[in-house]
């Protein structure tokens, strides 16, 4: 069964793409 649990990975993105914008916004600060 080669397939994608939807629900998992949008509760990843969910969880985590505020996280990684908080991260780019510092990484871009530094530059």
């Amino acid at each position: 069964y080669f397939g994608v649990d939807y629900d998992l990975v949008w509760d990843v993105v969910e969880n985590h793409i505020p996280e990684l914008k908080e991260t780019i916004k510092l990484i871009l600060k530094k530059e």
